[in-house]
């Protein structure tokens, strides 16, 4: 699917799937601060871990990563929203990221 899109609707998809992102937590901030206060300091430390993939990591760099993981064949059925977390911990070196692709593959294949 990525490999058909043009510049301009991929950078659309990615910018729609990171407001999705920010939606998503903006609502678990909200749900888990009313209503279940001891998991929100959970969820807190959560975010500010997963913000520290994203930083640094503007729209285009992360078209660019995913239009060379999508090079790969054996990437093509991975869902782009994990497509971005793979190439987001890929920038910050993730030790574990290769074994995380691999079990995209299988679940995707």
């Amino acid at each position: 699917y990525w490999n058909r899109l043009d510049d301009a609707e991929k950078t659309d998809l990615i910018i729609g799937i990171l407001e999705g992102l920010n939606l998503s937590e903006s609502i678990l901030h909200i749900i888990l601060r009313n209503e279940y206060s001891m998991c929100s300091d959970i969820l807190t430390s959560i975010a500010r871990q997963t913000d520290v993939y994203f930083e640094g990591m503007t729209v285009g760099r992360i078209v660019e990563s995913l239009n060379a993981f999508y090079t790969d064949a054996r990437n093509l059925g991975i869902p782009i929203s994990w497509g971005v977390w793979v190439v987001v911990r890929q920038d910050k070196h993730d030790r574990t990221v290769g074994r995380f692709i691999q079990e995209l593959r299988a679940l995707y294949q």
